[in-house]
């Protein structure tokens, strides 16, 4: 603890021998360092140097080990919670190869399915959508695998005995466990919004029809009224003219004039009730 320059500055403790290295006791030797070296005592520092760094080595060895350790527990925990989350989602989930085969999919898809695990993994799905839109689905699919695009939305059909499903899907590239291109698919039901849809479409179309019809109608009635109606009428000191709006299907409403004498004008209108 002496200050450097101090006179005692050099005096050193070296050990000459330790029980943890197999030895009965330890034993030091106290001096200036260079008189113990001349009378031959070694700096135990330097000859226990390799040993010290193995243990080093050793100990580093054992906190990464733990480390090590620590983080596979930590990944472990994070995998379950993340297939949980993937198991309780409400829609269907898969992970399709560049060969359209499922490489993964989560408990929701095998409920949706009906397939087992072992029916479902490797399976093509593209078996399932209606014929009519396989070709759609397969070209959105070849542009996600070979990246022409990231992302895309597909809408199709699935018909079984019961009934047609539809379903919108999210799809995203993705590079699947093996390194390869792959295509992540979360599906969601949409029969019951695409239902209301197509009813509320033959509901228009038939409004549509209704409202051509009265159009028809009213054109038919405009025609057969003006048909009917006088022509304008000029005259030195007079002028008529008629201008005639159905507001309603074909009526009976009507109206003449005439001249009489060439001076007096003769008016009469027809309301039918």
């Amino acid at each position: 603890h002496e200050p450097v320059g101090s006179p005692t500055h050099n005096v050193v403790c070296w050990e000459t021998t330790c029980q943890a290295a197999g030895h009965d006791r330890c034993r030091f030797v106290i001096g200036p360092a260079d008189t113990l070296a001349r009378i031959g005592h070694k700096n135990p520092d330097e000859q226990r140097a390799p040993r010290w760094a193995l243990e080093d080595l050793n100990s580093q060895l054992r906190i990464s080990t733990d480390q090590l350790r620590e983080a596979q527990t930590l990944l472990s925990q994070r995998q379950q919670a993340y297939e949980n989350l993937l198991d309780n989602m409400l829609d269907p989930l898969l992970v399709l190869d560049e060969n359209h085969a499922v490489a993964f999919f989560n408990l929701r898809f095998a409920e949706t399915t009906g397939l087992t695990g072992e029916e479902a993994l490797g399976m093509n799905p593209f078996s399932l959508i209606h014929h009519d839109d396989r070709e759609k689905v397969d070209s959105t699919f070849r542009d996600l695998i070979t990246g022409k695009s990231r992302s895309a939305t597909i809408s199709c059909r699935i018909p079984t005995r019961a009934r047609t499903t539809f379903v919108e899907s999210s799809a995203s590239a993705i590079t699947g466990a093996d390194g390869r291109p792959a295509v992540q698919v979360i599906c969601r039901d949409v029969t019951e919004r695409e239902q209301t849809r197509i009813e509320l479409e033959a509901v228009n179309k038939k409004l549509t029809a209704k409202q051509k019809l009265a159009d028809n109608d009213l054109r038919l009635a405009k025609l057969v009224h003006e048909s009917l109606l006088p022509r304008p009428l000029r005259t030195d000191s007079i002028m008529v003219d008629v201008k005639y709006v159905p507001v309603d299907r074909v009526g009976g409403d009507y109206c003449h004039f005439t001249m009489l004498e060439g001076r007096y004008l003769i008016l009469t209108l027809c309301d039918v009730s």
